[in-house]
């Protein structure tokens, strides 16, 4: 189970975060006037007001980078969002420099896909923060020192699977596998594992570094988001496990010990939902509360409630959401955390006209 070692410095991580501000740097210096403009979505402006800078952890590690910004419609005028937006881990991948290319068939009939990546590390950043805009604009944050902090994945996650021709066996763990180096993280069951005929219970386990945020900020909202790939009929359920730094068989949990893990979020799934888009899970009051949110690593257990219910599956109906890897996309997991700082001055120190227009 647990193991208690401290995680280890992510080169990975501080790579990624140091592209990011270079290049955001250079953009912003090319800026052709005092503030930096990215037109968006549904014809919103953000407005960037200084330039993107690094993000620290406690020990004094690079981890990520901010951006402070407003929202504007089409008409110019200012939308009440939390200004203060920080990426941490940044992905470097936009969604749309992710191609998946089907190069086969896998023996329960799943198709084997490749995929195929563009790096495109400013695109990236951008398309983090307004995801977190559009996700979280906290308006009561507006103009505060109110802060939305996006915490993409540690690239240690991975998952696990119990296979044996009796449910009840491998819903008790059996024949264990772990993948820690995988990019995809599978959730749910299966009645033909590999086309072989056994039962097959997945788990997937998850990880963020939420150590950037001030140990006496205040915590309002904590959501979990992941990529969804294929779905299944079932309900997805997070729960809070220290499974520690690495990933291996002895972190897997037996179905009848699930419900004993404090459950932080969870969603619903059919096998006709919508793929390759990001699920929010609906988050549970003990979010607030889970172990290590603001200290440290907050651990995740994703796992299926038919396993925790002992209901055996009459099909191939895991999840596979996508992971944490090398080259940090926008499909990535993520945590978005709203908090509020106890001290210090915000960066806008008045409220703006009822129509602030540009230019």
């Amino acid at each position: 189970m647990a193991k208690l070692e401290r995680e280890p410095k992510d080169p990975v991580r501080k790579g990624r975060a140091e592209l990011v501000k270079a290049v955001t740097g250079e953009e912003w210096a090319a800026r052709p006037g005092s503030k930096l403009e990215k037109q968006g979505r549904d014809g919103l402006k953000l407005v960037v007001a200084k330039a993107p800078d690094y993000i620290f952890d406690g020990d004094g590690e690079i981890i990520g980078v901010d951006a402070w910004v407003q929202l504007f419609d089409e008409r110019g005028r200012e939308l009440p969002i939390d200004p203060h937006r920080r990426i941490i881990n940044p992905p470097t991948v936009p969604r749309a420099g992710v191609r998946l290319v089907e190069t086969g068939q896998a023996k329960d009939g799943r198709p084997v896909m490749e995929r195929l990546i563009s790096a495109d590390p400013v695109a990236a950043f951008w398309e983090a923060v307004w995801d977190s805009v559009e996700g979280a604009p906290n308006p009561k944050g507006w103009r505060t020192r109110g802060t939305v902090t996006t915490v993409f994945a540690s690239t240690a996650d991975g998952y696990v699977y119990s296979r044996n021709s009796s449910y009840t066996t491998a819903r008790s763990g059996s024949n264990l596998s772990a993948f820690p180096s995988s990019t995809s993280l599978l959730a749910g069951q299966s009645n033909n594992f590999e086309g072989t005929g056994q039962f097959a219970c997945y788990e997937s386990f998850v990880s963020f570094d939420t150590s950037a945020i001030a140990d006496d900020d205040t915590v309002s909202a904590v959501t979990l988001d992941l990529y969804l790939r294929s779905s299944g009929p079932d309900t997805i359920e997070a729960r809070a496990l220290d499974w520690g730094a690495s990933l291996t068989t002895a972190d897997w949990v037996a179905g009848a010990s699930l419900s004993g893990l404090t459950l932080l979020a969870s969603s619903t799934f059919t096998q006709f939902d919508s793929t390759n888009t990001y699920r929010t899970f609906a988050s549970q009051a003990a979010f607030l509360s889970a172990a290590n949110l603001k200290t440290g690593t907050v651990y995740l257990l994703l796992s299926s409630s038919n396993m925790r219910t002992s209901g055996q599956p009459t099909s191939v109906a895991y999840l596979q959401f996508s992971a944490a890897d090398e080259t940090g996309t926008t499909q990535d997991p993520k945590l978005t955390i709203t908090h509020l700082g106890a001290g210090g001055s915000p960066f806008f120190t008045h409220r703006p006209n009822r129509i602030w227009r540009l230019g």
